[in-house]
């Protein structure tokens, strides 16, 4: 990248063409193709402090990012709460944890019969109308489920797989708007940004229906009903409705990660992503019987969520500064044998260390991981972009429900290690994927 004063060469940047985004017409210069056109600068690296500023500042994303952000955060809340709610419920009333892995199942099997549903209403209805109608309904089954408390635990199960029908598809079709929420020159950071505020969320969600717990088993589906019509409120301040913008259409292959056949592609994201959804939810679902086998209470299990929480925030800053410089075929091994180690000691006996050790192992590397996802499919062609997030979203619901439901079936160790193998299947599938794309070092 040049700086050009008056036609006059006055210095080079290190950065990459085509990262740094002047804003034409700006008060200190312009970009056209590689070259920056200074005005009314002294130095070329005054310049180059504005140009990094505005790239690096969080507040030139604009203010619709912002918003599409915090209505993504909401919509996606109901998915990543049900799992602890379930566990809580049936841990409080049954007195049963792993009971509440069955209404995780319900929930999974409800989502799987509706995503056809949800595809076909795509194509009748607006996103904002569809995500309204999903979050009403959603809204309303977990209201249900909390009088139903007192009734058979047949009637809970139903609840449950509508409540899984109600948000079918719902995380796909919203990350399927953010084309339409920032220039096209933001979307990379939009992409990380979001991949971030989604692993945050996917530890600090659960935190309300822990705390929603003080007011007993009632508080949980209460919690998540209410953050439900939260959403339902945000969605109408949404303004990107669209899932594409006029410039994907004319959007070219990026020349690192584009594949003439992409169906490789979302077969192994996909699985990864089920994989990295069956772990934490296996982990997440099983904090609440975690916190009763080291002789706490059932609410405490919002401690387990602020380490991995703080643990994800941690592991993210790390990636940022240090990991992103490392080809994704090398960064993916590594961040997945601090996953799986994690793991591997959160089923062992539970101890005070061996559980804190874990649970800052599983954190550390995921918000890395779905960071990577996120870019792979980013980075592809437009017209396979919505397919491939589609699938993956969906992936990474369904498995973290299946996770839950593990618990029931198998119990922490059982689900840990059948989540652990998916994991381990698509890692290797992705980083054959990632090795195949030039620029491999």
């Amino acid at each position: 990248m040049q700086l050009l004063d008056g036609g006059q060469f006055v210095g080079e940047t290190r950065l990459r063409p085509g990262v740094e985004q002047c804003e034409q017409q700006s008060a200190i210069g312009s970009l056209q193709g590689d070259v920056i056109h200074v005005t009314n600068v002294t130095h070329w690296s005054d310049c180059m402090r504005y140009v990094n500023a505005m790239r690096n500042h969080p507040g030139n994303m604009g203010r619709s990012f912002w918003v599409w952000l915090g209505v993504a955060s909401l919509v996606r809340s109901p998915v990543l709460m049900s799992a602890v709610a379930f566990s809580a419920i049936a841990a409080l009333v049954l007195q049963n944890p792993d009971r509440g892995g069955l209404l995780a199942a319900a929930s999974v099997v409800g989502m799987l019969a509706g995503t056809p549903v949800s595809i076909v209403a795509q194509r009748l209805l607006s996103t904002r109308r569809l995500l309204t109608i999903q979050l009403l309904l959603c809204s309303a089954s977990w209201l249900a489920l909390a009088f139903s408390l007192d009734r058979p635990f047949g009637v809970w199960m139903a609840i449950s797989a509508v409540a899984g029908v109600s948000m079918a598809g719902s995380a796909g079709l919203i990350r399927s708007t953010l084309s339409a929420a920032v220039p096209a020159r933001e979307q990379a950071r939009a992409s990380t940004l979001d991949a971030l505020a989604q692993d945050v969320l996917v530890f600090l969600a659960p935190v309300f229906v822990a705390v929603a717990l003080g007011a007993g088993a009632v508080g949980a589906p209460v919690a998540v009903s209410a953050l439900a019509l939260a959403a339902v409120i945000g969605v109408q301040f949404q303004t990107t409705d669209s899932a594409s913008t006029p410039s994907d259409a004319h959007a070219p292959e990026d020349a690192v990660g584009s594949t003439p056949r992409p169906s490789f592609r979302w077969f192994t994201w996909t699985v990864f992503s089920v994989g990295v959804g069956m772990l934490l939810g296996a982990v997440e679902a099983g904090a609440v019987g975690l916190s009763l086998q080291l002789d706490l209470e059932v609410q405490d299990a919002w401690l387990a969520f602020l380490v991995l929480g703080a643990s994800s925030a941690v592991g993210a800053w790390l990636d940022i500064i240090w990991l992103q410089r490392w080809h994704p075929a090398r960064r993916l091994p590594l961040l997945l044998a601090l996953f799986l180690a994690g793991a591997v000691l959160l089923t062992w006996e539970p101890q005070w260390l061996t559980a804190l050790a874990g649970l800052l192992l599983v954190g550390l590397p995921t918000a890395a991981l779905l960071g990577l996802r996120s870019h792979v499919f980013d980075s592809g062609a437009a017209a396979h972009r919505k397919t491939g997030l589609t699938l993956a979203f969906a992936g990474q619901s369904i498995g973290f429900a299946a996770g839950a439901a593990g618990l029931a079936l198998s119990g922490q160790s059982g689900a840990l290690v059948a989540a652990g193998s998916v994991v381990a299947v698509g890692g290797v599938l992705g980083t054959i994927e990632l090795r195949r794309q030039p620029g491999d070092r």
